[in-house]
């Protein structure tokens, strides 16, 4: 809370102070012990999102919101050989920010179980009326023109006899970027038909490294998403004014060393900082380690690297 809670040094002694005792170590020690198993778990976490999906963590950046995220964000990246954490303006409250900033949608799926290889069902009717459906809904909810609403719809597959599905995009756009393997095929295409079914060969390929080429493949249900764009919100920029102080800080389970603990609304683009250091704020805390460097860049986000050898 930036300072505004007391922390209760001999509260937390008697917390670890059993463990210590059962583990043989000190206090400090098995204080250090707990951290470096919680940012492994949190390393795990990482690479399961990322390697699973066939990336490689170390190409990216490592983004840390929340009250604890920042607290152990550089650590983390440096397990995982990552180039650097990122932590955004009032990391505490991004979860919030969000839901104030997000666009406005609705999203409906409906059953439909037929083979891809019916002639006598159109899909791609089916597709439009959902759509359309759809997006008057939103408009009306929303009291916004028609024509302000975005539509996307897809159509989810599978082979005959699978008991799990791949969706295939069928408009362009992508309100969802997080779809990853999202393959778009224009429903108004003469070739619908026969393009989705490439469509979903193609995703099965990408997704799980073949495809069934010669096998039957049934939609499960279609989906439509409709979206209007939120109004844009301006971010107030930190103050510039603030506390900087100075203390002790156990840095590897022995070793104690003086940090600079300065409040983030002292920190302005172009600022930079040399761990240890400790940065506060009401909704979270920032951790630096020795070794780290920090530089507030334009859009007041915190980078954490690791500072280059002399």
């Amino acid at each position: 809370l930036g300072g505004e809670l007391p922390l209760d040094p001999e509260l937390a002694t008697k917390a670890i102070a059993g463990i210590a005792d059962q583990l043989g170590t000190t206090l400090e020690q098995a204080a250090s012990a707990i951290i470096a198993v919680s940012i492994e778990n949190m390393a795990g976490a990482v690479r399961l999102v990322t390697v699973d999906r066939g990336y490689d963590y170390r190409d990216f950046d490592l983004i840390a919101f929340g009250g604890a995220g920042p607290l152990h964000a550089a650590q983390i990246s440096d397990r995982l050989g990552m180039r650097r954490a990122i932590i955004p303006p009032s990391p505490g409250l991004v979860s919030a920010f969000g839901t104030l900033i997000a666009d406005e949608r609705i999203d409906q799926r409906i059953t439909l179980v037929r083979r891809l290889s019916d002639e006598s069902g159109d899909l791609a009717i089916a597709l439009s009326n959902l759509a359309s459906s759809l997006a008057a809904t939103l408009a009306r909810q929303t009291k916004r023109p028609l024509e302000d609403v975005v539509v996307e719809t897809y159509v989810s597959c599978r082979y005959v006899g699978q008991n799990y599905e791949q969706e295939v995009r069928t408009y362009q756009g992508h309100i969802d970027r997080s779809f990853e393997l999202a393959i778009s095929v224009d429903p108004s295409d003469p070739s619908f038909r026969e393009k989705l079914i490439h469509g979903f060969h193609e995703s099965h390929s990408r997704a799980y490294g073949y495809a069934l080429d010669d096998q039957p493949i049934e939609s499960v249900y279609l989906g439509a998403t409709a979206l209007v764009k939120s109004n844009p919100v301006a971010l107030r920029p930190y103050s510039g004014t603030g506390n900087r102080q100075s203390r002790t800080v156990c840095v590897d389970g022995a070793t104690w060393l003086q940090a600079e603990v300065v409040d983030r609304n002292l920190l302005l683009p172009g600022d930079q900082l040399s761990g240890p250091a400790i940065v506060v704020e009401p909704t979270s805390t920032t951790y630096v380690p020795p070794g780290f460097g920090l530089i507030v860049d334009p859009s007041y986000c915190l980078l954490l690297a690791k500072e280059s050898s002399p």
